[in-house]
């Protein structure tokens, strides 16, 4: 009965890692099947860099960084270094840190792009961390304003729809709207943003 012990404890390791790769392949074949249907991509949450509470960067080995600007939200302003004049917009640290926290800790995150970058040639996508809408959890937080009611759905109605429920639930954010924020920034000769 020793000699089996060894023998039936490599049969059941054998067959847990065998449980293990047929279930990612189904996970894989998910992920694939999503795709297709126009669900969006998977990115490696380490290749992600957050800007501010709204724009994050994709960085890859083989060229430059892609900017994304994340659909249905605008989040306070933060400074940015070597920008003359710009500042840190109430709860702009704040939205920033809790971006970071959210895609530090992410396992998966999905990216679902707009048909056309917006005017500063930035990706417009929605990003999904572990099933969940960013834009939706920054708005429960009290960490952004929604903008689908001024920019429409973009073609994503259904993101839409759940941006403006969760917006109505959350009531006012705290602080000045970041366009206004912007505006008065530059009508005072201190310009805010730099854009790529």
């Amino acid at each position: 009965m020793q000699r089996l012990a060894p023998l039936l404890l490599l049969l059941v390791i054998a067959a847990a890692l065998a449980g293990l790769v047929v279930e990612r392949r189904l996970v894989e074949r998910r992920e694939a099947a999503a795709i297709a249907d126009g669900a969006g991509e998977f990115v490696a949450p380490g290749r992600i860099r957050v800007t501010d509470g709204d724009t994050i960067r994709i960085v890859s080995g083989r060229g430059p960084a892609q900017t994304v600007r994340i659909l249905g939200i605008d989040a306070p302003e933060v400074r940015r270094s070597g920008v003359a004049g710009s500042m840190d917009q109430r709860y702009g640290p704040e939205a920033r840190a809790f971006a970071a926290e959210v895609f530090g800790k992410a396992t998966r995150v999905q990216i679902r792009r707009a048909k056309r970058p917006d005017r500063y040639g930035r990706t417009l996508a929605y990003l999904f961390i572990d099933g969940r809408n960013y834009s939706v959890m920054a708005i429960e937080r009290h960490l952004a304003e929604e903008t689908v009611s001024h920019y429409g759905p973009q073609g994503f109605p259904n993101e839409a729809k759940a941006l403006r429920e969760a917006a109505e639930r959350a009531g006012r954010p705290p602080f000045e709207s970041p366009a206004n924020f912007r505006r008065r920034a530059v009508s005072k000769g201190k310009p805010q943003e730099a854009r790529p």
